[in-house]
C-alpha cells in the first residue's frame, strides 16, 4: 500500500502550494489573511462534504449488491438475506463475520463482502473524477485575469 499513498502525498503537497499560493498570493495584501481563511475553510467543507457523499455513494451500491455477491461467493440464500443488515459494516471494508461462523462460510463472506465494498469503490471513484473535471472547468471559468499593466520604455 505504500507506493500509492507516496504518490498520493507527493500529489496532495504539490496542488495544496499551489492552491495557497493561487489564492492568498492573489489577495490583496490588506486581504491576505482572509483570503488565506477562506482558503482554509474551503478545504475543511469540501472535505467534510467530500468524504460524507462519497461514503454515502460506496454505501448505496453495497446496499444494492451486497446480497447478490455474497450468494456469488456461496453463501446460502438465507444467510446472505440476513448479512444484508450488516451493509454499514461492509460499507466500511468490515466483513460481517462471527467466531461462530464455520471457516468455509466465513471465507465465502468476507470474499462476497469484499466484492460488495469494491462495487461501491468503483463506483466512488469515477464519480469523483467527474466532480474533479467540473470542479476544475468551474475554476478555470472563476479565475479573474488582472489586467496587462503597461510599462514606459
Amino acid at each position: 500500500m505504500w507506493p500509492p499513498f507516496i504518490a498520493m502525498g507527493l500529489g496532495v503537497g504539490m496542488v495544496m502550494s499551489a492552491s495557497s499560493e493561487a489564492i492568498a498570493g492573489n489577495a490583496p495584501v490588506r486581504d491576505g489573511g482572509v483570503a488565506g481563511g477562506l482558503q482554509a475553510t474551503a478545504l475543511q467543507i469540501g472535505g467534510a462534504l467530500g468524504t460524507s457523499v462519497l461514503v454515502s455513494v460506496i454505501s448505496s451500491r453495497v446496499g444494492s449488491t451486497l446480497t447478490g455477491e455474497l450468494t456469488d461467493a456461496g453463501v446460502p440464500a438465507r444467510t446472505a438475506h440476513g448479512l444484508g443488515a450488516a451493509q454499514d459494516a461492509v460499507a466500511m471494508g468490515v466483513a460481517p463475520v462471527s467466531d461462530a461462523m464455520p471457516a468455509q462460510l466465513k471465507a465465502a463472506v468476507v470474499e462476497g463482502g469484499d466484492d460488495a465494498f469494491m462495487n461501491g469503490v468503483h463506483t466512488a471513484v469515477p464519480a469523483t473524477g467527474v466532480l474533479e473535471v467540473l470542479g476544475a472547468i468551474a475554476a478555470a471559468i472563476g479565475v479573474r485575469r488582472a489586467p496587462a499593466v503597461e510599462q514606459g520604455v
